[in-house]
């Protein structure tokens, strides 16, 4: 035996499927969202690792060269040094 569908139940029916196949969509959405959003925070970790590492290269080597600025100012007091007991 057949079942009697009103105009009303009919349009929950349609609407009850349209809300299912808009959240479908919704998930989909937020899921391309997501792997968009991935994607955009990978590129700014490597952006962002590789900037570090230049920056840390850039001072080791401000490091390196007042390190070896230092040990030739006391190369050279040491030299002075020498010659004032020399003097004396």
């Amino acid at each position: 035996m057949a079942k009697k569908v009103t105009i009303e139940t009919l349009a929950i029916m349609v609407q009850g499927g349209f809300q299912d196949v808009q959240n479908k969509l919704d998930t989909l959405a937020t899921k391309e969202e997501l792997y968009e959003t991935r994607e955009i925070l990978a590129r700014a970790i490597k952006e962002l690792d590789a900037r570090f590492s230049a920056y840390m290269s850039f001072n080791r080597e401000e490091i390196d060269r007042l390190k070896s600025w230092m040990e030739n100012v006391e190369a050279r007091i040491s030299a002075l040094e020498t010659k004032q007991l020399k003097k004396k």
